[in-house]
């Protein structure tokens, strides 16, 4: 039986957990940046990661999506 594949759309807390679950594959992905270079200066945004950015014919690849985000990224929340 193929593993259930789980796409993370950010914070490698939930990837590690669906990936300590057995039958499990977590994926890590970013969404795309929509701000344009000179605002994500402006503001000292962190550098992007390596990690691939998820793209819209890739969901219906997935058994599940989460977007996970870390307590302390409260704006993600509203």
């Amino acid at each position: 039986m193929a593993a259930v594949r789980v796409g993370v759309v950010y914070y490698s807390q939930v990837l590690d957990g669906i990936n300590s679950v057995e039958g499990c594959e977590g994926v890590m992905y970013q969404v795309a940046e929509t701000l344009p270079p000179e605002v994500l200066e402006r503001i000292k945004a962190l550098p992007r990661s390596d990690d691939p950015v998820i793209r819209a014919e890739e969901l219906p690849d997935f058994d599940g999506l989460i977007f996970g985000e870390p307590a302390a990224a409260h704006l993600l929340q509203h």
